[in-house]
């Protein structure tokens, strides 16, 4: 059986094209055995009407607190599927997705999989993730799956889920700890989803990161989880090249003072190139502050930000039908 798990949080909007897509992918590739799964965290717009909608959708409402992994960690706990779909709400799967990763039998091919995200901002295909080089179809990956993945549910239940500590960045904790057990992440050449979101770019969006520390989950906490997993400064050189310069150059500074100008110079030089590829264009050195304080709050909640797991507290909410 696959269960599909969708979670969400007031995706009026998204969520109906979200699960025609899921039962568009079940029709297309035949699929026999299987489950819809949807968690709600406390919408409040239609987003459960919605659900009720499709017949034989199972909905859970979510009573305490609520993010990403409580969500997942829901849906699979309720599942009865050997192989577990998550999908965001905001997301639209593509149908012909799946019958590069299942076998005739419908089992998964792969331990742990996902394919390339395009990003749909306004009704505009803005951009492809992870592309894949030298034309391979497929590569192990280091990084996030990102929203949107599937797995063997031995694998999941082998590591116990996701940390629902973590408010963001609980994929790629997810990726490490999978990994220290010997399963490692696929990513596939193919589209696997079209994702519905806001451009990213949005530097009120990144400051309210900081403040609500979100900015901070898939920063110091997984590092200071993985700090041993030699994979993880494959995911931290991807995307945070100026933290780690900025560690290294205070151990350095320790150990040699008189290094203390010239690496405080290399490290200004390479927050201004960050901050000006954060949009290719000159005008990107807006970011410069925002990145300053990023880095060194990451610095400090290293040694201070503990946030705890959370417990799953849900009821079932009864379909229309």
């Amino acid at each position: 059986m696959i269960s599909f798990i969708v979670i969400g949080h007031n995706e009026e909007k998204n969520l109906k094209r979200c699960f025609e897509s899921i039962f568009n992918t079940i029709e297309y590739n035949r699929i026999k055995d299987y489950e819809v799964i949807y968690v709600d965290s406390k919408s409040t717009d239609r987003s459960i009407i919605i659900a009720q909608k499709f017949k034989g959708v199972k909905i859970f409402l979510i009573k305490g607190y609520c993010n990403a992994a409580v969500g997942r960690n829901i849906g699979a706990k309720e599942s009865h599927g050997k192989v577990l779909f998550f999908i965001d709400g905001d997301m639209e799967i593509e149908k012909e997705f799946l019958s590069h990763v299942l076998d005739p039998n419908a089992n998964l091919k792969y331990n742990f999989v996902s394919g390339q995200v395009i990003d749909v901002v306004e009704g505009i295909s803005i951009k492809v993730r992870n592309i894949l080089k030298n034309n391979s179809s497929e590569t192990i990956s280091k990084v996030s799956p990102g929203g949107i993945f599937i797995i063997r549910k031995e694998c999941w239940n082998l590591v116990k889920g996701m940390k629902t500590k973590f408010n963001t960045g609980e994929e790629a904790d997810l990726v490490y700890r999978l990994i220290k057990k010997g399963f490692f992440f696929t990513r596939r050449s193919e589209i696997i989803t079209k994702h519905y979101t806001y451009m990213n770019l949005d530097l009120g969006k990144m400051w309210k990161g900081i403040i609500s520390k979100a900015a901070f989950y898939p920063r110091c906490v997984t590092y200071r989880d993985h700090f041993t997993n030699k994979f993880l400064y494959y995911g931290m050189w991807a995307s945070d090249k100026t933290f780690m310069l900025i560690f290294i150059s205070i151990v350095l500074i320790l150990l040699m003072p008189i290094t203390m100008p010239y690496l405080i110079f290399i490290y200004l030089l390479a927050i201004l190139l960050r901050s000006i590829k954060q949009n290719k264009k000159i005008s990107g050195i807006k970011y410069l502050f925002y990145f300053l304080v990023l880095d060194f709050l990451n610095l400090i909640y290293l040694f201070i930000f503990f946030p705890k797991n959370k417990k799953l507290d849900y009821m079932i909410v009864n379909s229309i039908s």
